[in-house]
């Protein structure tokens, strides 16, 4: 018998030996022998050893993800919904509408690039995700400094930082991003002893002024592609000394994002059929493309949507396939 995830966690490589090993045996005629003399009891069964140590849901959850590319039993973030709901705004705060306001955002992390300056300073692209979305994170060198122990991957947060929805030139950029002026982990603990205030954050409010840090007179990024701007200081590629930034503004340059901005969202009605949870995700996998997919698994009357941390393209071939899988109304695109 199977022990508890951990148990089997624990002893997963002997558990991929045995069922190497059984087909090995079934492909010579070895396990149609043994039954047709009655002795298939004789075959032994895999040995599962007591884990030293049982691992916690979120650790489990974790492997799930990177197992399979995806949460099974649950999400990491299940725990955490009356708490972002209170504490943080929700992703759709981060718009063009928002340009320059301070906001609160909370999520899991799921990335962290980090870069050096030509000052020989770090920065950080930090990529946060909520159970829906995902918002990417600007950290420059003087915030790094302060908060870059705190940006570990599958930390959950809350970051409180300045949407930034313009180019260098001032122009409307469809890539809104944060730039983060601050970072707090919310542990086990934290949340442990979180009181529900029955409130909500009021709505993002013009900065009241960015937080003037020591900078180098020059920060720019060395060996990098593309340029980002901090007021008049490059943050680039392509080399030069750079001018002291201007501390009322930072601006953010970024590749045109991808016009296809629409999502698939795909019903599972049994989350526990693994095996048609593996099917989407081969499908996905053979259509890699740009737009995101979401999994709305439904438990009885409740529904949890999950986003998945993979991309996929949406042609004739592959709405096919999904529907063959999920059915004709499992599958929508919007």
């Amino acid at each position: 018998r199977f022990g508890s995830r951990s148990d089997i966690l624990y002893n997963l490589e002997a558990i991929q030996a045995y069922g190497a090993k059984m087909q090995k045996d079934a492909a010579s005629g070895q396990t149609d022998l043994f039954g047709a003399f009655g002795a298939a009891a004789a075959i032994p069964e895999v040995e599962i050893k007591p884990a030293p140590a049982q691992f916690s849901e979120k650790e489990q959850l974790l492997w799930e993800r990177d197992l399979m590319g995806l949460y099974i039993s649950a999400h990491p973030l299940d725990k955490y919904d009356k708490f972002f709901e209170e504490q943080t705004h929700p992703f759709t705060a981060v718009s063009q509408e928002n340009d320059g306001k301070t906001v609160v955002v909370g999520g899991i992390i799921t990335a962290v690039r980090t870069i050096l300056t030509k000052s020989n300073t770090k920065m950080a692209f930090v990529k946060i995700e909520n159970k829906t979305s995902e918002q990417e994170v600007i950290v420059f060198p003087s915030v790094f400094e302060e908060y870059g122990g705190k940006l570990v991957q599958d930390n959950v947060v809350k970051i409180t930082g300045r949407v930034n929805a313009k180019d260098k030139n001032g122009n409307p950029t469809p890539e809104v991003k944060v730039l983060m002026d601050s970072c707090e982990v919310i542990s086990d603990e934290v949340l442990a002893n979180y009181q529900e205030t029955g409130t909500r954050l009021a709505p993002p409010k013009e900065a009241q002024g960015f937080r003037r840090r020591s900078r180098g007179a020059s920060e720019g990024v060395s060996g990098g592609r593309g340029g980002y701007r901090a007021g008049g200081a490059s943050f680039g590629g392509s080399g030069g000394s750079g001018a002291a930034p201007e501390p009322e503004r930072v601006r953010v340059v970024s590749a045109p994002k991808d016009t296809r901005r629409e999502r698939v969202y795909v019903l599972v009605k049994n989350p526990n059929d693994v095996e048609q949870l593996m099917n989407i995700k081969r499908v996905c996998d053979r259509n890699s493309g740009f737009n995101e997919v979401v999994l709305v698994l439904q438990e009885k009357e409740e529904k949890k949507a999950l986003k998945m941390p993979f991309r996929v393209e949406v042609c004739e071939e592959f709405m096919g396939e999904m529907k063959k899988i999920v059915g004709e109304d499992g599958i929508k695109v919007k």
